[in-house]
């Protein structure tokens, strides 16, 4: 879509009132806005509606037009945030909606929408820590969701799927989960087991290995919360290695493991893969590419 089509079919006063801002009054041209960025109690952001730019006063200029504005909501560049404007003409109004953090338990939220991964904001939120978008598109799909039944609002974020069919929930703003709550396996016919605690930290081990231009070969359970490590049934493996948070959490969850498999069987890489200063597997496929530019 050009350019020029998605500024005529989304106006600046279309996507303030789609993020909840309303004009506080008019004076020609200009409408007065509260900023949707901070704090404002005077209505020091503005429109003209003649020229189609907008801007802030306390911020002493001009923002700009559409894009520019979508792309400092979205906390994007400007390719990513023409890509999102055409995901809000494409999927309908609630995806103008910036993702939400909702205060509800994970029994709260309610998808109602389930696709391959393209949304433009959720694949650089990915790229952002690490995961490009030709392994996300394999493992991770795209949900939309409400925090109510009745909430006329809906909001997107990655899902990575457990053995229970709950899903993992992530975006920019947002963790959380749908019920039922459970590990996640994935079977590569090995004698050896991987187990890490989140998503993007098996997605970042991907992309590792991938970058050694070699495929991950062991079975993988992602724990998807650590009180699952006492559940665990991995008698049949011959090596359990661990890739846990390097926390007080991720510890508790490799001495349960050994103690229920045998130590023997059990080799925690967690101290010799995340140096100090890093919490896990993703904190280290980042170091990891930053060192290599």
């Amino acid at each position: 879509m050009k350019i020029e089509n998605i500024k005529k079919m989304v106006t600046l006063p279309d996507f303030l009132k789609k993020i909840g801002r309303e004009p506080i009054r008019r004076n020609g041209d200009f409408l007065h806005y509260r900023s949707p960025f901070r704090e404002d109690k005077k209505p020091s952001f503005w429109v003209n509606i003649k020229t189609g730019k907008c801007g802030d006063f306390a911020e002493g200029g001009e923002i700009g037009d559409i894009i520019n504005l979508a792309a400092r909501w979205y906390n994007c560049d400007i390719k990513t945030a023409i890509n999102n404007l055409e995901d809000c003409l494409r999927l309908g109004s609630f995806s103008f909606e910036k993702p939400y953090i909702p205060k509800e338990t994970t029994n709260k939220v309610h998808i109602t929408h389930i696709q391959p991964l393209q949304n433009a904001a959720l694949l650089q939120y990915l790229s952002g820590r690490g995961i490009t978008p030709k392994v996300a598109k394999v493992h991770l799909q795209e949900v939309y969701y409400k925090t109510k039944n009745n909430d006329p609002k809906q909001y997107f974020a990655v899902a990575f799927r457990n053995d229970k069919g709950g899903y993992e929930l992530r975006n920019k703003y947002f963790k959380g989960s749908t019920t039922p709550k459970a590990p996640t396996t994935i079977k590569n016919n090995s004698e050896t087991v991987v187990i890490f605690e989140g998503f993007m930290d098996y997605l970042s081990c991907i992309e590792y290995w991938n970058s050694l231009n070699q495929t991950l070969p062991y079975d993988v359970i992602v724990l998807n919360s650590v009180v699952f490590a006492r559940t665990l049934k991995l008698h049949t493996y011959k090596s359990i290695k661990l890739f846990l948070d390097s926390d007080s959490a991720g510890q508790n969850a490799a001495n349960i493991i050994e103690i229920e498999n045998g130590a023997d069987k059990v080799i925690n890489l967690t101290p010799k893969f995340i140096p100090k200063g890093c919490k896990d597997f993703n904190d280290f496929w980042m170091n990891e590419i930053k060192n290599k530019k």
